[in-house]
């Protein structure tokens, strides 16, 4: 009687979820920017505060973040406060997604309560077969854009340019999203110390990637940049490279000859005064060495055993026996 008098309520709607583990993605696309200049990850983190605030105080909360791993940042509290500074706290990292290893987290945390829900925010849905357990009580919040357009640098490698003093060779290789719906015209800048160097044009369809090679001439140290340009781009993490270059170390050589000849002695001592290579010269008894160079040469002398860790030259310019040996081995 006293209970059909008082007619308790309650403030729980019938639908109202009995916990939810939030996953949200941090990966580098999530950096992706709509014509606004707002983030994938920032309107991921709009959607949840809103669905958040509207729950009941009671229900429990689980928060998940996920980049190349992932995060557990919060386990079943009902302190909604804490978790709504830890989701303003996300940013998004230089990684690749792999949404497939968070699965085994938030399926984890939602077999912990009956009832408790999933809501994935990001710009890729998890994969799983309709007769999963966790497919019933998973929901994807999309906030991919809807024709995203995205060119990036994805290698690089800068090398001394071999027996060139103060040059280089740059290997850069640019690619084109799968995503992109066109092909697409990026533009390569390649400066050193602020000043324009290079300027290159590419045009990529897409998922499809062209390489480079670049031929640089600066000094020790300048900051080398390379900047690519696509119109509509809303990607700019992968869009620049910014390095020093590279010290310059001269090759070192090792001259073996029983009876040098004048004309090699000429050359070598030419390359030597260019700054191109540093010379350690011998004669047949100080074979073998003991720290290898970067390259041997053997002039008129053959050790007997050929070395097989580094390059080999003949300077020989007469006997047809040296050079049988040579061509043999």
């Amino acid at each position: 009687a006293v209970l059909a008098l008082a007619r308790p309520t309650s403030n729980v709607a019938a639908d109202t979820p009995g916990a939810v583990v939030v996953l949200i993605d941090r990966s580098a696309s999530m950096a992706a920017e709509d014509e606004e200049g707002v983030s994938r990850l920032e309107v991921a983190k709009e959607e949840l505060r809103e669905r958040l605030r509207a729950l009941p105080g009671q229900v429990v909360v689980s928060l998940v973040a996920f980049d190349a791993k992932a995060h557990v940042l919060l386990s079943r509290s009902a302190n909604r406060r804490e978790c709504l500074r830890l989701i303003d706290e996300i940013q998004p990292r230089p990684m690749e997604g792999r949404p497939e290893l968070a699965r085994a987290a938030v399926a984890r945390l939602a077999a912990l309560d009956v009832g408790a829900v999933v809501w994935h925010a990001g710009d890729q849905a998890l994969t799983m077969p309709e007769d999963d357990a966790l497919a019933k009580h998973y929901g994807f919040l999309n906030v991919a854009l809807e024709s995203p357009v995205n060119a990036g640098i994805t290698g690089f490698q800068i090398r001394p340019a071999p027996l060139e003093r103060d040059r280089y060779e740059c290997f850069v290789q640019v690619a084109a999203s799968a995503a992109n719906s066109t092909p697409v015209v990026a533009s390569l800048e390649v400066s050193l110390e602020g000043r324009l160097a290079q300027l290159r044009e590419v045009e990529l369809e897409p998922g499809t990637s062209t390489s480079l090679v670049l031929p640089l001439e600066g000094l020790r140290g300048q900051e080398l940049r390379l900047q690519l340009a696509a119109p509509g781009d809303c990607l700019g993490w992968d869009d620049a490279v910014v390095v020093p270059l590279p010290e310059v170390k001269p090759l070192l050589v090792a001259w073996f000859a029983e009876d040098a000849d004048p004309f090699t002695e000429l050359a070598m001592t030419s390359l030597i005064e260019a700054g191109r290579i540093e010379m350690l010269r011998g004669d047949p008894t100080a074979w073998p060495m003991e720290n290898a160079p970067d390259v041997y040469v053997f002039e008129h002398w053959l050790p007997e055993e050929w070395p097989k860790d580094r390059p080999c030259a003949c300077a020989c310019c007469r006997g047809m026996d040296c050079r049988t040996r040579v061509f043999e081995r």
